[in-house]
């Protein structure tokens, strides 16, 4: 067998949070621990015992995060609702209710140690049989979960406090999957339709919390668990309020009602001056600006103009303007925190921004300009729904101007962008901005692999590659990190030789913290999951 060694519980943050959407300001409720008029105050004086602690999040439909994904879901579920095994920032597994594991040498079998003396919210033991009754009754309605299951055999349960999961081939982020899946009760779901169980609505789970109400549209309130398995819990109650935008959330920081959130690019100015707060990257899951192109387009049918029009992106600008503070220029399609694959390319070189040599290539690839100064008029798609996203596609049309590229601005809400150019892929160009994933199968390669049924948020650039497509099986389907690191520099090498799709930035939302009201908030450690027993108040 080969061990998966346990790695030292990290120092906590408390920032799966931060994807924000609906109750305005005027309209918070001031149980949540401050008044809507703001006369709590910046300094933390909004609660009266000085330990409730009030987050701001956006739609929370249900309390379930098996059944939908989402940020704001899995935020105010997650203090309740808890995973085998988390990640750190380094993209590195973190033992939890899982405290150790095994992975045989032909990836085929996964042995799980569970943490002992762990109790539900309601007081039954939780045991090996709720995580066997998970994989085989739960996982299936969340996507990465679905797709995991559909490898697994048998699962075993030789003692309460093990479990062995027999696949039927290796599946290479099994234990990253993981990290996704929050388990739910066996004695609670049992028998009952999953989707329809009202524990959905009123978590039973093992964590650190225990539900207490949920106001839809407004709030979700919850209590420390006195009997929870990590330690003690330094939070007597956490409320999270329910803001219909980053501004409302903003404005609530600044005046002391709400202790953490998100903030947009036009509050952040006032929110970094403001000495009780803290502002940071620390704690989220890395995104990208992914660029893509459709095959059917005549200009862009041949993989070296494609190249082209790649490099006319001036990305170093889209990070420095679009994006200030929270993003990078790409260098290849992984971000350099999956380091363990070294890619072998840089595309800052091999695609630089060199107008001269840009000018030169769509010269000799018979586009010469014509006497408006333009070479060709090129559609580019994007989500109007973020100031984000039609940022970057403002410098990307300032950027192609000057190799002779008329980009052609069509911002679309979300629907409309899916239907163009997912489903009739009846667009030239797009931008997306998506998350990279727990690992590169799981929310990177979608980009690049075949896509015949044109499945929303995958390739839609018509381009089927075999051989790109067979090292992404084989990534998928192979345990060691080593031979999977070879299979994913395969898939880059011909990415850029196909320049399909490539990544414009990587860059994480901001997160912010009343740093006066508590300690231990905001710690770089963690990206999925929040050690509540590491936060305590200032008093």
């Amino acid at each position: 067998m080969r061990a998966r060694r346990r790695i030292h519980m990290l120092a906590a943050t408390a920032a799966t949070v931060m994807a924000l959407a609906a109750c305005s300001l005027g309209d918070t409720d001031t149980s949540a621990g401050g008044s809507a008029d703001g006369s709590g105050g910046s300094d933390g004086s909004s609660d009266s015992d000085g330990r409730t602690l009030v987050a701001g999040t956006g739609t929370v439909p249900h309390l379930n995060p098996q059944i939908i994904v989402s940020p704001s879901v899995n935020a105010a579920a997650g203090g309740m609702l808890e995973t085998l095994v988390r990640m750190n920032d380094s993209y590195e597994l973190v033992p939890w209710l899982a405290r150790e594991w095994e992975i045989s040498d032909d990836g085929r079998t996964v042995t799980l140690m569970l943490e002992e003396d762990v109790s539900w919210h309601d007081g039954e033991p939780f045991t090996s049989e709720d995580v066997k009754f998970n994989f085989e009754e739960v996982m299936q309605y969340q996507s990465y979960g679905g797709a995991l299951t559909e490898s697994v055999d048998s699962v075993e349960v030789p003692d309460d406090h093990t479990v062995v999961v027999n696949l039927s081939q290796p599946y290479g982020p099994f234990m990253e999957v993981l990290t996704q899946q929050y388990l739910l009760p066996k004695h609670i779901y049992e028998g009952t339709d999953v989707l329809e169980n009202p524990a959905n609505m009123e978590p039973v789970g093992t964590g650190a919390f225990v539900f207490e109400s949920f106001s839809e549209g407004q709030e979700v309130t919850m209590t420390a668990n006195p009997d929870y398995w990590g330690g003690e819990v330094g939070v007597d109650r956490m409320v999270y309020v329910i803001m219909k935008d980053t501004n409302a959330t903003a404005l609530a920081m600044l005046a002391g009602e709400i202790h953490m959130g998100g903030a947009g690019q036009g509050m952040l100015d006032q929110i970094e001056a403001d000495e009780n707060l803290d502002v940071t990257q620390n704690g989220q899951l890395g995104r990208q600006f992914i660029f893509t192109m459709n095959n059917d387009m005549e200009e862009l049918s041949d993989p070296a103009v494609r190249q082209l029009v790649y490099s006319a992106i001036d990305r170093a600008q889209v990070a420095e303007i679009a994006l200030p503070g929270i993003s990078v220029a790409a260098a290849s399609m992984y971000p350099e925190e999956l380091n363990w694959i070294e890619p072998g390319v840089d595309y800052r070189e091999e695609f630089a921004y060199d107008v001269d040599a840009i000018n030169t290539g769509l010269d000799e690839a018979g586009y010469p300009r014509g006497d408006d100064g333009f070479r060709f008029t090129i559609r580019l798609h994007f989500m109007s729904t973020t100031a984000e996203s039609r940022a970057v596609a403002e410098v990307m049309k300032s950027s192609m101007a000057e190799v002779g590229i008329n980009l052609d601005l069509n911002g679309e809400d979300v629907n409309v962008f899916t239907e163009n150019v997912y489903q009739k892929r009846d667009f030239d160009t797009a931008i997306v901005e998506a998350t990279l994933g727990v690992d590169p199968s799981l929310g990177i390669t979608r980009w690049y692999e075949c896509n015949p049924e044109k499945a929303n948020a995958q390739n839609p650039s018509g381009v089927c590659d075999e051989e790109l497509q067979e090292a992404a099986d084989n990534a998928l389907r192979t345990a060691g990190q080593d031979e999977r690191a070879e299979y994913f520099r395969t898939i880059q090498d011909r990415a850029a030789e196909l320049m399909i799709s490539a990544p414009i930035v990587f860059h994480t939302a901001r997160s912010v913290f009343n740093t006066t009201l508590w300690n231990g908030l905001g710690s770089e450690d963690h990206l999925v999951g929040t050690d509540w027993t590491t936060v305590t108040p200032n008093e």
